[in-house]
């Protein structure tokens, strides 16, 4: 692999492989060649994080970290993975290290996200229930925050995930935009149009996601929202969604994308008619994600595939 020393075909030993977990923060070393567009070098060694485990070759893939903090662009995010083996690695931060980095971050998880999530629940009247059951395809939107200790694991969960979403450059104060069709990190998300009356942060963003997944935007139960592309790749995000989906017993809190099926159907149907119904119909042609419970459940239908429930 270019700008890498030569793999070496041994596993590194049972301690090493234990130390060298995804989501640990390293030192890089045995690069023949610096970094032009991200990394950030200390004492003569790249930082970055793990994200992903040995491979057959030997190696790890590691993420290299931006030069500041929130300095994250399309051009670092392309150029940010590599793989490199474990004899170019050094943990680069102590247990006690990495809780004080992520300390921070459990203060603007419960107040910022979870918090809002329940007050704009509240605002339109949508039920809040602690610690009630889960969501079905069938409800009515409701809200159901897990209580007790798995609500304090999930704290912790979302905490650790935006610590590293900062780790990686993310600013999650940052202001966002709406369908700019820039391939960027703040300027191609889809709001339902909140950023038009109200100043949206990348953790307001979120909220709104997390909502619009429960389906409290829509009866039908499509989802309407979505974050920007670039940003789902970023380490932390899809851990992110995870703690939200324990926090509010739902799935794809993050990662349900713009699902119109129930209203405008799939695939070519839906792109066809947003480009009759509006001008600018780039979200007609986005990827979708998986949708809400109830849109996941009215596809299978259309397919005709039946839930066991459904059957008598």
């Amino acid at each position: 692999m270019s700008g890498y020393a030569a793999a070496s075909p041994e596993a590194p030993p049972a301690a090493v492989q234990e130390q060298l977990r995804e989501g640990t923060l390293v030192e890089v070393t045995g690069l023949l060649k610096a970094q032009d567009l991200n990394g950030r070098f200390v004492n003569r060694a790249w930082r970055g994080v793990i994200v992903k485990p040995l491979n057959s070759d030997g190696r790890y893939g590691i993420w290299l970290l931006p030069t500041s903090p929130g300095s994250a662009n399309a051009k670092t995010i392309r150029a940010a993975e590599k793989a490199v083996k474990a004899d170019n690695l050094r943990v680069a931060e102590s247990e006690s290290e990495k809780a004080k980095r992520i300390l921070p971050f459990l203060k603007m998880y419960k107040e910022e996200i979870v918090n809002q999530i329940l007050g704009r629940a509240r605002g339109l009247d949508v039920p809040v229930e602690e610690g009630g059951r889960p969501n079905t395809a069938d409800d009515k939107p409701r809200v159901t925050p897990v209580t007790g200790e798995t609500a304090k694991k999930s704290w912790r969960a979302g905490a650790e995930a935006l610590a590293m979403l900062h780790l990686c450059g993310v600013n999650l104060e940052n202001e966002l935009k709406e369908e700019s069709g820039v391939d960027n990190l703040y300027t191609d998300w889809l709001l339902c149009g909140a950023s038009e009356s109200e100043t949206m942060r990348v953790v307001d963003g979120f909220a709104i996601k997390a909502l619009d997944t429960i389906g409290i935007f829509d009866d039908a139960g499509d989802t309407f929202c979505d974050v920007a592309p670039l940003l789902k790749t970023v380490p932390g995000f899809a851990m992110l969604s995870k703690a939200l989906d324990s926090q509010f017993q739902i799935e794809d809190s993050l990662t349900s994308g713009y699902n119109n099926f129930v209203t405008f159907g799939n695939g070519k149907d839906a792109e066809q008619l947003g480009k009759s119904i509006e001008s600018n119909n780039t979200r007609f042609s986005r990827h979708s994600g998986p949708g809400s419970l109830k849109s996941k459940k009215a596809l299978r239908e259309s397919q005709g595939m039946f839930d066991e429930d459904d059957v008598s």
